[in-house]
């Protein structure tokens, strides 16, 4: 470990005390080659569908999502995975965030949510939980979880697919894990309906459309908490050591997280 010292200046006076936000970015040492640690997350309580309902790309113990498991588990100081075969209100009161897939397998969706678990699922985040939602392209019954928050998914890109980051300023594509330009799925889709209080964070460049966006805390009624919305579950999955898919979930789960540190004087 080697410690840094870094001469802070007023530019202009001010009348009381002042607050300095800080945090590390990557330069030619990155996160992602695992040159440096980023910021823990301060005992970060995820949720997700397990095995028996989220199958091979279930954040508990899914088969494809093992390399992301590990990842979070390393990464962030404290963090803990739990899944579960349904959404109710009890569960989620023992979590600060979900992680809810749509795909099954590489053949087959979930199991829709039923009213009641899109029911848990709102409240949940109106009463500041915050939740990363991974739609699909066409061929898979995403629906159920991304009505909830007025998002649909639509078609089936084929094959690999580069994106775009179109906001290089938000906390998600320019965190504590580094900048996200490019991202990169495998069959994704579009996210082609979004609610008005939604921000469209990058998109496919085949389509066009979009393939990550945010509702940020607030934007779902006071207290609210933060939703991430993506199109393709192989922003963990199989491309997830691609382009700059790791700094996007990394800043993800950071936002989902703990506010970064701060100094005040």
């Amino acid at each position: 470990t080697t410690a840094m010292t870094f001469q802070v200046t007023l530019s202009d006076g001010v009348s009381s005390g002042f607050t300095v936000g800080y945090g590390p970015q990557d330069g030619t040492a990155t996160v992602a080659d695992n040159d440096y640690e980023g910021p823990p997350a301060a005992s970060l309580r995820l949720g997700a569908f397990n095995a028996t309902r989220g199958g091979v790309f279930s954040l508990s113990d899914g088969s494809s999502a093992t390399e992301m498991r590990s990842v979070i588990l390393s990464r962030f100081s404290g963090a803990t995975i739990t899944g579960t075969s349904t959404l109710t209100p009890e569960f989620l009161a023992n979590l600060d965030a979900v992680w809810l897939n749509s795909v099954f397998d590489n053949t087959t969706p979930i199991s829709p949510l039923t009213t009641a678990e899109q029911t848990a699922l709102l409240d949940f985040v109106r009463a500041g939980g915050r939740a990363m939602i991974f739609g699909e392209n066409s061929f898979f019954n995403d629906e159920s979880l991304l009505s909830p928050f007025g998002a649909t998914t639509t078609d089936t890109l084929i094959g690999l697919h580069p994106g775009t980051i179109s906001n290089t300023t938000h906390v998600l594509t320019n965190g504590p894990f580094g900048v996200v330009t490019m991202l990169q799925g495998n069959y994704p889709g579009n996210l082609t309906t979004l609610p008005p209080n939604a921000l469209s964070l990058g998109t496919w460049t085949s389509s066009g459309k979009t393939s990550v966006a945010v509702l940020d805390p607030g934007a779902l009624g006071v207290g609210s908490g933060l939703v991430v919305l993506l199109s393709d579950v192989n922003f963990y999955g199989d491309q997830f050591g691609t382009a700059d898919n790791p700094k996007l979930m990394l800043n993800a789960l950071s936002a989902l997280s703990t506010p970064p540190p701060q100094l005040t004087f």
